[in-house]
């Protein structure tokens, strides 16, 4: 057990030091500076017209920085749920 902790760690130190999570470490805090795009997140929230919704996504993607945070946090995802894919193998059931 001591060594699955061990790579775990690894894994995430691993994780911590890859471009993906520097990369949206730093397009995440350049959405968040971004009072226009704070605005339109807002709005969107805020909304349940799919047609407005539509509109609000369209204008955020003009933004080079939201395009990047979401480039890089789908990939993220994509890591995440291979992990995941493959820890419910091994187990038969999903870790995170």
């Amino acid at each position: 057990m001591d060594e699955i902790m061990d790579k775990t760690f690894k894994l995430i130190d691993v994780l911590d030091n890859s471009d993906v999570i520097k990369n949206i470490t730093l397009y995440k805090n350049k959405v968040i500076s971004n009072t226009e795009i704070q605005e339109l997140i807002n709005i969107g929230n805020k909304t349940m017209d799919k047609y407005k919704l539509m509109d609000i996504k369209r204008k955020l993607y003009k933004y080079e920085d939201y395009v990047n945070y979401m480039k890089y946090y789908n990939e993220l995802m994509y890591i995440v749920m291979d992990i995941n894919s493959r820890f419910k193998s091994i187990t038969g059931n999903k870790c995170f």
